[in-house]
């Protein structure tokens, strides 16, 4: 951009950086577009506030990115892949932040049934061959068995895939739950246990 080559080339103390207006978070883009058709600026290259309509490249752009190869297909060096993996290993989210991940993720993949750990024994259930899950909440001590993997699954608002490897490994289940007044974040453990009927 033009003003970034031309601080630059200028040195920084050449150029007054200041607040013309304040406003609300919300009219921001209005008041921008506003200082956009009222004044001239030199170093700005839209006409559009948040919008590259009407912005064209040049011929020197443009050659560059022909060069560039396409995302679709693109295939990071070795170098790259472990750098990537390195950085996802050591990133850390927030409790709040873990908190709504999972809630997205649960809304996402039950949205077509929202059922509660209540409503799953309330509903007219039949035993069937197969796998009787034990969900032991190591918190208060209180167990609860389900008919299926599936429905130990729903009620936990995870995959059945990640049911099993918590089973198989033996691992304890951790949910972050915000107490009722808000103030700050619980954690339940669960302990999965299958047995098999047949």
């Amino acid at each position: 951009m033009p003003i970034y080559k031309a601080i630059l080339k200028h040195g920084h103390s050449n150029f007054i950086f200041d607040i013309i207006e304040y406003c609300e978070t919300i009219d921001t883009i209005k008041r921008e577009q506003f200082y956009l058709d009222h004044f001239d600026f030199y170093y700005n290259v839209l006409e559009k506030a948040d919008s590259l309509l009407g912005y064209k490249h040049t011929s020197k752009t443009l050659a560059k990115m022909k060069g560039r190869k396409n995302a679709l297909g693109y295939k990071h060096t070795l170098e790259t892949i472990s750098k990537l993996r390195k950085y996802q290993q050591n990133k850390k989210h927030s409790v709040e932040a873990l908190i709504k991940m999972s809630e997205v993720w649960a809304n996402r993949k039950f949205k077509s049934k929202e059922v509660t750990e209540k409503e799953l024994h309330t509903q007219n259930r039949t035993k069937i061959k197969g796998k009787i899950v034990l969900v032991t909440n190591i918190n208060s001590n209180i167990s609860t068995e389900y008919l299926s993997i599936s429905e130990a699954a729903s009620a936990l608002n995870i995959t059945r895939l990640t049911l099993r490897n918590y089973v198989k490994n033996k691992t304890v289940f951790n949910v972050l739950k915000q107490d009722p007044s808000g103030n700050r974040v619980l954690k339940e453990s669960f302990l999965i246990k299958v047995k098999d009927t047949n």
